[in-house]
């Protein structure tokens, strides 16, 4: 008899451990390979260090306040100066490794987990890249006058599967001097409070063909910083040029601007399930659905003028399946893109008409987006998926 019940007992517990497995694999936003949520795929992320080394406050001096001053989803404080790093938040896991700080140039080997030239991530926001390693840096094998980087979490932030999260990757021009596309997740993981504006260059972009600052313009957020502040470090992160470019403050970019409304709109259309974005300028001349035109123009240092800023967006149409994109039929995913021409009014709310589809916006900037998602019906545009 006793046999009997430890052999019972025996097959209970094997039991027990299959049902473990099969739960946890079925996590909130379980993404492609080895991901579940925004973390995985980090090619050695946990190596420690990170972009603590040079961000003690150094670089606020005199960009707080009126710079982005209110940008990001109602982050009106102008920024929490001289924070000193807040080195006990994490900020010394994970990673931006073996950057030294980054010293403010971009000059520094090392870097985020460097990225072999036949490494292309399966992240489901990445547009399509075709880079090769050039030096220290990635470059484009079809356009020289674009480098791209990826970014993990220097503040070690962890996904459900334990790895270091990914922050954010980057198409940065040396043509525009300002940033292309930003491509990241969003996810409440990264969410916390506090900003602290540390604008520098970005390591991983070279340093001379970064631009952070403008005559007349704010420092607006391609990533917001709300985005990314669960912990100093990270947030640190997004205030690399590489994600700066310069906006409109009155109307555009703070409290109120048309810009700063959608951004608070794609905060509401985060999910558990992860929502996908691709961030990006527009250089050419713009004539939106309204009617109204932005001709190109060239800022005093260069920098050309963004005629238009877009989302591009796809998530699961419920949110909380706890499906991967991957393993979802194109009828479980929605997505769509916004865009704004860089002079639209202030007050001015998301609707029906700032939309077009993928396919729409693959034509107009040249890209193609969410490769990685190849279920994805590109044409599908529809305003009541996004409560439009």
């Amino acid at each position: 008899m006793n046999r009997r019940l430890r052999l019972f007992a025996e097959i209970i517990a094997v039991l027990a451990i299959l049902l473990s497995s099969c739960v946890k694999d079925s996590q909130p936003g379980k993404d492609d390979n080895t991901e579940v949520g925004p973390g995985g795929d980090n090619n050695g992320g946990d190596n420690g260090g990170g972009d603590n080394g040079g961000d003690n406050g150094g670089d606020n001096g005199g960009d707080n306040g009126g710079d982005n001053g209110g940008g990001d989803n109602g982050d009106n404080t102008g920024g929490d100066s001289g924070d000193n790093g807040d080195n006990g938040d994490g900020g010394n896991t994970g990673g931006d490794s073996g950057d030294n700080g980054d010293n403010g140039d971009g000059g520094n080997t090392g870097g985020d987990n460097p990225v072999e030239s036949t490494c292309i991530h399966p992240w489901f926001e990445l547009p399509a890249v075709d880079y090769a390693k050039s030096g220290k840096y990635l470059v484009s094998k079809s356009d020289e006058t674009l480098y791209f980087a990826h970014h993990y979490c220097a503040g070690g932030e962890k996904g459900p599967d334990g790895k270091v999260a990914r922050n954010f990757s980057v198409c940065y021009s040396s043509k525009y001097h300002c940033p292309v596309w930003v491509a990241a997740p969003l996810h409440q993981m990264y969410k916390g409070s506090g900003r602290h504006d540390a604008y520098k260059n970005d390591p991983e972009i070279p340093g001379d063909i970064q631009r952070g600052k403008w005559t007349g313009y704010t420092r607006g957020h391609m990533l917001g910083s709300s985005d990314r502040n669960k912990t100093t470090a990270t947030n640190h992160q997004v205030f690399y040029y590489s994600n700066i470019a310069p906006q409109v403050g009155g109307t555009f970019n703070t409290g109120g601007g048309a810009w700063n409304n959608l951004e608070a709109k794609v905060d509401g259309w985060m999910c558990s399930d992860t929502l996908y974005a691709v961030i990006g300028c527009y250089f050419d001349k713009f004539t939106d659905k309204y009617g109204s035109t932005v001709n190109p123009k060239v800022l005093d240092n260069g920098t050309h003028y963004p005629t238009a800023f877009y989302y591009a967006l796809v998530r699961t149409k419920s949110g909380s399946s706890r499906k991967s994109l991957k393993n979802c039929s194109a009828s479980e995913i929605q997505s769509a893109a916004f865009i704004l021409r860089h002079t639209m009014e202030k007050g001015h709310k998301p609707q029906s008409k700032d939309m077009m589809s993928i396919s729409e916006l693959e034509k107009l900037t040249g890209f193609t987006y969410f490769t990685n998602v190849p279920q994805l019906d590109k044409t599908q545009c529809k305003p009541s998926d996004w409560g439009l």
